[in-house]
């Protein structure tokens, strides 16, 4: 049995072989201040709720989205303390499967 047997039960995943595993800083602040903008987004209120919506369209795939995408809806949720969504628009059938695959955060 593997010793990250808690780490594969909570996550659903197999943590490959590795040579080595450190505990690194909790710090998550950015130093540089990067700008980080999405193409629309929409903040639904109810009484007694609110929703966020970032909408971002999608022509080709660009790697670095994947990476850009949790930020975005981690500083929107962090900003408005709501559930948070986002909805990436595109008209192009190839990239539905690129952009509903699981980003890996």
């Amino acid at each position: 049995m593997s010793r990250f047997w808690v780490l594969r039960d909570v996550f659903h995943e197999v943590i490959p072989s590795f040579r080595q595993a450190q505990i690194v800083s909790v710090d998550v602040t950015e130093v540089v201040s990067a700008e980080r903008r999405s193409d629309l987004m929409a903040l639904f209120k109810g009484k007694g709720w609110e929703i966020a919506v970032i909408i971002e369209a999608q022509r080709h795939r660009d790697p670095r989205k994947q990476l850009v995408w949790p930020v975005y809806v981690a500083r929107v949720r962090s900003r408005y303390g709501c559930p948070t969504w986002l909805l990436i628009v595109t008209t192009d059938p190839a990239m539905v499967d690129w952009c509903d695959a699981p980003m890996m955060s």
